[in-house]
């Protein structure tokens, strides 16, 4: 009875042994398909962070290619703002120049002026002295050639209004 129990026992042990066994393989199988499955999605998700960072250094490619046009544009800004503070200056150098010449001009043009004034007054007072020697030389004429006054004193004073600038 012993044997026939233990040959109960070790059929239904094999039995047990068998399901058992059919299970853990089923079990294995349903855990390597899931492994499969989620190194699937690990490597999708691989290959998508693979696919961002290439984007990414793209996009930092384009930015450092921006960065270096900004800093060409900074560059060419401040020169030209450096040119345009030069041509400003030499703008009012010459501005000032400009009015320092006209300036000179002016005093010239009032000191000619001035000039021209006293010329004029010393022009006017040679006629003024020629004349008064022209009619005493007139007079002296008349007086020598007869007569003192009759006769040529008609002549005499129209020369006067020739010379005269009253």
């Amino acid at each position: 009875m012993l044997a026939a129990g233990q040959r109960h026992l070790a059929t239904t042990g094999d039995n047990e042994a068998s399901q058992a066994a059919a299970g853990l393989g089923t079990a294995l199988e349903n855990e390597f398909d899931a492994r499969d499955g989620k190194i699937a999605d690990l490597e999708e998700q691989l290959a998508e962070v693979a696919s961002a960072k290439e984007r990414l250094e793209e996009q930092g490619d384009k930015i450092k290619g921006l960065e270096e046009r900004l800093a060409e544009v900074a560059l060419a800004i401040q020169s030209e703002a450096e040119k345009k503070v030069i041509l400003e200056g030499r703008t009012a150098n010459k501005i000032k120049g400009l009015e320092e010449r006209l300036a000179e001009v002016a005093l010239a043009i009032q000191s000619e002026a001035q000039k021209k004034v006293i010329l004029e007054e010393r022009m006017a007072n040679l006629l003024e002295k020629l004349l008064d020697r022209v009619q005493l030389l007139e007079s002296e004429k008349r007086f020598r050639s007869g007569g003192g006054g009759s006769g040529g004193g008609g002549a005499s004073s129209s020369s006067n209004n020739l010379y005269s600038t009253k």
